[in-house]
């Protein structure tokens, strides 16, 4: 650190998954409804689309491959951050966990 000059301390990858998918306190994200329910709609419109059931664990598995793909062309934060927000969903999926969402619905 320089003297005289604060540095401000960046939030990690770990710590900035944990606020959106834990904490909840992306608002934006919020929007988003419930981690399983939504990986669940996605599921059911997978199926429609296919004709094909698959595993929900699977669903996390192609949206973390998906993640990690689009890295692998070019580094960006956001897919690391999602990937371990796809992997905590995952061990909520689990361990039966239901996150709290705000609903911020004004017609509500």
């Amino acid at each position: 650190m320089h003297k005289g000059i604060q540095m401000k301390k960046e939030k990690t990858i770990l710590e900035e998954a944990n606020e959106i998918v834990v904490e909840r306190l992306d608002q934006d994200h919020n929007d988003y409804g419930e981690f399983s329910e939504s990986m669940g709609r996605a599921k059911l419109i997978y199926m429609g689309m296919t004709g094909r059931d698959i595993p929900i664990t699977d669903m996390y598995a192609v949206l973390i491959a998906l993640k990690l793909s689009r890295e692998s062309f070019n580094h960006k934060r956001d897919n690391l951050v999602d990937v371990c927000g796809y992997i905590q969903g995952l061990d909520d999926f689990y361990m039966g966990v239901k996150r709290y969402v705000p609903n911020n619905d004004p017609d509500e």
